[in-house]
């Protein structure tokens, strides 16, 4: 009977030791997930560690999709190792084929490795996954990069009618708006993009006073677009970009203080280029 007993509680040890062994390398590999993350999160000096520290939880379980699609971000944001991106995002999707938006790294990073048409098929099966904004963003500046500026607005018009708000997808749009000469269609987009908080994003809140100031020119209503040179005047008074746009401006208007202040302004912003090397 003791013997009997014996074997019972070996046979119930024997099936429950694979159990704990499992559940000791999940734990181990949680841990270096969030070992992982945080790392990513600390500092850019981190992020290569941080992707190692992830390979290390993949290689305890290689059947977590989420695992390869957080792999596949961060190497898009490191702009180090496009193909091994790719080939990350493509095992994401294997094991959830209906993420979408590890078919949305897929097409970055096909883009990026200019297989423009894959990209392209890449974004279009995204959509039909998921619908959204960020989506038809994508697909727009990948069609704007193929030379399809058409498209690329149509695309931005879906965008926004999903997201009124989107900066990016305003910026973009207003861009394109003054290649086809479409002035009115620019200052919609401008006006709605300076209507929100464009502090943080220094880029974008200079070229969409450089657009407005540009539409407000080519429709000849010179006292709004110099108002519009003015406003880039003061808040990026270092930018040497701003200064040679708007002396240009100045000079065709005629006024000559102004190209003289911009001159003097232009070769103090020169002399404090420090050369390569130095």
């Amino acid at each position: 009977m003791k013997f009997c007993l014996f074997r019972a509680f070996l046979l119930i040890g024997m099936l429950a030791l694979p159990n704990t062994i499992a559940a000791k390398e999940q734990s181990m590999e949680e841990k270096l997930f969030a070992e992982a993350k945080e790392q990513w999160k600390t500092s850019r000096q981190a992020d290569d560690r941080a992707v190692k520290t992830l390979d290390k939880a993949i290689k305890l379980n290689p059947k977590r999709a989420d695992y390869y699609n957080l792999k596949a971000q961060w190497l898009w944001n490191l702009e180090d190792d496009d193909k091994l991106g790719l080939q990350s995002a493509e095992k994401s999707i294997a094991l959830n084929p209906m993420a979408a938006y590890p078919w949305l790294l897929k097409a970055k990073f096909l883009g990026r490795l200019n297989r423009n048409e894959e990209a392209l098929s890449a974004v279009n099966t995204a959509i039909t996954l998921s619908p959204e904004a960020h989506c038809y963003y994508d697909k727009a500046q990948l069609l704007k990069k193929m030379g399809h500026y058409k498209e690329s607005e149509k695309n931005l018009d879906t965008a926004l009618k999903l997201s009124p708000d989107d900066i990016d997808s305003l910026a973009v749009r207003a861009d394109l708006r003054m290649q086809s000469k479409n002035y009115k269609g620019v200052l919609a987009d401008t006006d709605a993009a300076l209507k929100t908080n464009l502090a943080p994003m220094i880029t974008i809140h200079r070229r969409m006073l450089l657009l407005r100031a540009e539409a407000y020119r080519q429709l000849k209503d010179y006292s709004k677009a110099r108002k519009c040179y003015e406003d880039a005047l003061k808040l990026f008074s270092s930018d040497r970009n701003v200064a040679s746009s708007a002396q240009k401006f100045f000079a065709e208007i005629g006024d000559k203080e102004m190209v003289q202040r911009l001159q003097a302004k232009l070769k103090q912003l020169d002399s404090d280029i420090v050369p390569l090397g130095m």
